[in-house]
């Protein structure tokens, strides 16, 4: 016979807000990733205890709470979750563009990266990254 144990489990969408704080701070965060889920995150990670993080947390934060970032992982190993947010967004209104462009323009690849350059201020090169589409279906890590 098997002793009987009690197990224990969280879950993270009964907890409230107070809650997160009890826990390790990375443990707390990857809870608190997979509470908010992805549109969640960019409110969460204003909160100065969430805008550095550990690289490896970031990392397993970004694939369990499908958050579609590229994370980059400083000399230090903390990740800087504001400026991965903010790559996110530009690279999100930059698909946005060249997709209504490609509507409007059909594969004129030229004139939608002018115009998408100008409009968002972003380089041509990088409007043309994002129209030849991702290297690899995981998370792109930057040193």
């Amino acid at each position: 016979m098997y002793p009987i144990y009690k197990l224990n489990l969280i879950v993270p969408k009964k907890l409230k807000n107070s809650d997160f704080s009890k826990f390790d701070p990375d443990l707390g965060f990857l809870l608190k990733v997979l509470k908010l889920g992805e549109k969640g995150v960019s409110k969460m990670i204003s909160e100065p205890q969430y805008q550095s993080v550990d690289g490896e947390t970031a990392l397993l934060a970004n694939e369990i709470g499908k958050l579609g970032l590229e994370i980059g992982i400083d000399e230090g190993g903390k990740t800087d979750m504001c400026k991965a947010m903010e790559e996110h967004d530009k690279k999100k209104k930059v698909e946005g563009g060249i997709e209504v462009l490609r509507g409007v323009l059909g594969n004129d690849d030229i004139k939608i990266v002018q115009i998408v350059s100008q409009q968002l201020k972003v380089t041509p090169e990088y409007v043309r990254s994002i129209m030849n589409g991702p290297t690899t279906d995981a998370a792109t890590v930057r040193a």
